[in-house]
């Protein structure tokens, strides 16, 4: 099987047979070993930036750095005590990506990836992520889509339909081969029952003492006291197939009900695409009709540019993981025909190459939405109108709307329909009770109702 990336430089290699370390060096870091067994004198953010007292670093880069994380935040974070706010985290890499005090070879290794989704949800009540950013807006967003699933053969009974934004983070790391840790974290905010112990998501489905003991991490797909792979390269493969998988259906989930009513509403007569002539009559049903739509298409591509965006980033992540981390871990092997990271990879890598099927469907229904914008003729409304032949049409009916008389108006520009309301009624209110009114002595022009607007009221 060939690499993902041949063309790609080798990294540098990880010792990952490295002598074993002592787990009381797993949470020494470098400060606290200055600060501790040396007597390193200055506070946390000096001892990291080690400057010189007459440096003039000093008077450029170090209130940078205070400004980005005060000396109490790094002093409250040694004691125990992080704060809950946000803070700056400052790695002590140089450009290379390498600490010099560790020499040139790597002390400890970490693999991460995270995939951004959406989930589409059915329930009768929003949920909110009550977990807040500094702005006081939620971590995720909650996107209420009930206005796609109003045609009379989607069955709602009561219910209202979201999109949950959600992320699934998976990290691996440790020293070696031998001393290593796994974390995944995944959201479950939007869930109808957070009590729910057969949800595979949830810390109860592992609480049961009389069932096996399911690996949370890789959603209960395997067993802790059975996973046969205790290589931290394999393992964090392993998951990331399973997470991918999981984060695969999600998207097909919203692909597929996002394709059904967009496809559906575009096929319904909802504006036909030729409409009869405005009139005085049915100016206001088919502004209604117009306004609607817009509105329809207005919110689904809202909609749609989140989307794309989420996955995109999803698909951008692999992209550099697979040029990076993916070429790494393929190098960390002796060379084999039967390398398993190469077989997990590509499995992976065909998961993403359907993420990137659904990306590009998600884009052809946005063009669709915007052909259809395009098509779409400007509300009906009438243009140049006969200020007299108004009066007299107005002044003879009841309401525009409601009379079935048809007489046309003579139709050169756009003026808002709603327009014509407000001089039905703004006419009445001036003639009373009058049922009919004679021409005026001035002559009939066409002219733009922009500048009668005066005359008739709050047009």
């Amino acid at each position: 099987m060939q690499s993902l990336t041949p063309h790609v430089f080798r990294p540098r290699a990880f010792k990952w047979d490295s002598i074993f370390r002592s787990y009381e060096w797993e949470d020494s870091s470098y400060i606290d070993t200055l600060a501790d067994e040396y007597d390193a004198a200055g506070t946390p953010l000096e001892i990291f930036l080690n400057t010189l007292d007459h440096s003039p670093l000093n008077d450029f880069e170090t209130p940078i750095f205070r400004a980005l994380c005060p000396d109490e935040v790094f002093v409250a974070i040694r004691s125990g005590r992080a704060p809950d706010d946000p803070v700056a985290w400052i790695h002590d890499r140089g450009t290379d990506g390498t600490r010099e005090y560790n020499g040139r070879s790597w002390r400890a290794f970490i693999l991460q990836f995270h995939m951004h989704y959406f989930s589409w949800s059915r329930s009768r009540s929003e949920k909110r992520d009550t977990r807040l950013m500094p702005g006081g807006g939620p971590v995720r967003e909650t996107i209420d889509i009930t206005f796609l699933s109003r045609f009379p053969d989607i069955e709602l009974n009561g219910q209202s339909e979201f999109l949950y934004e959600g992320q699934t983070s998976l990290v691996v790391s440790g020293w070696n081969r031998t001393v290593w840790t796994a974390c995944s974290l995944t959201e479950t905010y939007f869930y109808p029952d957070l009590q729910d112990p057969n949800n595979e998501e949830l810390l109860l489905h592992y609480t049961d003492p009389d069932v096996q003991d399911w690996d949370a991490i890789a959603a209960a797909d395997v067993t802790v006291g059975r996973i046969m792979i205790t290589d931290p390269r394999e393992y964090f493969l392993m998951v990331l197939k399973i997470r991918s998988k999981k984060c695969r259906d999600e998207w097909k989930s919203v692909l597929y009900n996002m394709r059904f009513r967009v496809i559906k509403y575009l096929k319904d007569p909802h504006i036909p695409q030729e409409r009869p002539k405005a009139t005085l009559g049915n100016a206001e049903d088919q502004t209604d009709a117009v306004e609607q739509s817009e509105r329809w298409a207005r919110q689904s591509s809202d909609i749609l540019f989140k989307l794309i965006g989420a996955l995109s980033k999803t698909i951008t992540s692999w992209e550099t993981f697979s040029l990076g981390d993916a070429v790494s871990l393929q190098y960390s092997f002796p060379p084999s025909h039967d390398n398993p990271v190469d077989h997990m990879l590509y499995d992976i890598g065909i998961m993403f190459d359907e993420l990137r099927k659904i990306l590009a469907d998600f884009k052809q229904l946005e063009l669709l939405i915007e052909r259809f914008k395009s098509n779409s003729h400007s509300a009906p409304t009438l243009e140049y109108l006969d200020w007299e032949e108004a009066r007299t049409y107005l002044t003879t009916s009841p309401s525009p709307s409601a009379s079935g008389d048809e007489r046309y108006c003579d139709i050169w520009t756009l003026v808002p329909a709603r327009a014509i309301a407000n001089m039905h009624a703004t006419l009445h209110k001036e003639l009373g009770d009058s049922k009919t009114v004679g021409r005026s002595e001035t002559p009939a022009t066409n002219k733009p109702c922009g500048v009668h607007r005066n005359e008739a009221g709050n047009a």
